[in-house]
């Protein structure tokens, strides 16, 4: 079961509520997640370095895609997606994957 692949990965419990608020968004939004380090960092109470790596661990373990576009040494834009099975996981049980997530200890 996903839900248990994401859970038994070495990655933080914040990386974990992370991939289901990306989840979220991009259930109401268009299947796409654009949100910037600023908001995860204020519904997270995080520093940004600790949200870029939870979106690179993430990233690295395959539970979620990010394109950036670049402007010269700054990204324009960032898109995000939770990928395969974890996608439809989130997508049919929403509120048991956040139940779960937020149980994590």
């Amino acid at each position: 079961m996903v839900s248990r692949k994401i859970l038994a990965s070495k990655i933080p419990d914040g990386a974990k509520l992370l991939v289901a608020e990306i989840g979220s968004v991009c259930r109401h939004e268009g299947g796409v997640c654009n949100k910037t380090n600023a908001y995860f960092m204020t519904v997270f109470q995080k520093p940004e370095r600790t949200i870029i790596r939870y979106i690179k661990q993430l990233a690295d373990k395959g539970f979620i895609s990010v394109e950036m576009d670049r402007k010269g040494p700054y990204t324009s834009e960032r898109r995000m997606w939770v990928l395969g099975a974890s996608a439809d996981l989130i997508a049919t049980y929403p509120n048991k994957v956040k139940l779960r997530l937020e149980n994590v200890s």
